[in-house]
């Protein structure tokens, strides 16, 4: 009986000395679940960022632009889109020392993934910069 006690006495010690130890250590869990939430609302935040600014309506007020497309408008062969947004029509495609130009001295937003233009695609970004900072104080694996 003396060795079966000992032997149960040293069991219920070194599981007293795990239970303070294991309570002792901060919880370092990954909730994997959140991290993949948070991966998916970053992602669409992007997606969504990179749409709202692919026609950035700011455009229409540019003096070169505007000069640009009056005089393209005359032309035979000018070819256009109806917007689906205001449902005007926009040329198809500027040139790109045109739109350089306006947009330079547009107000803009620079991220990692991107630079914005408009306050709706701005907003986005910001909002996907968040979310990466959230990912990190979690630190969830991918970002």
């Amino acid at each position: 009986m003396g060795h079966i006690q000992k032997q149960m006495n040293k069991t219920l010690t070194l599981t007293a000395t795990l239970s303070v130890f294991i309570s002792i250590q901060p919880v370092s869990a990954v909730d994997y679940v959140a991290c993949r939430e948070m991966l998916r609302t970053k992602n669409e935040m992007i997606y969504l960022a990179k749409e709202k600014d692919k026609k950035y309506p700011d455009m229409k007020k540019c003096p070169n632009y505007i000069k640009w497309l009056n005089i393209e408008s005359k032309k035979d062969g000018y070819e256009t889109y109806t917007d689906t947004i205001t449902g005007e029509i926009q040329p198809i495609s500027i040139p790109f020392n045109i739109r350089f130009d306006c947009l330079s001295k547009a107000k803009s937003y620079t991220t990692d993934f991107g630079l914005f233009y408009s306050k709706e695609a701005i907003s986005f970004a910001k909002g996907a910069e968040n979310v990466i900072k959230d990912m990190k104080k979690a630190r969830c694996p991918y970002q």
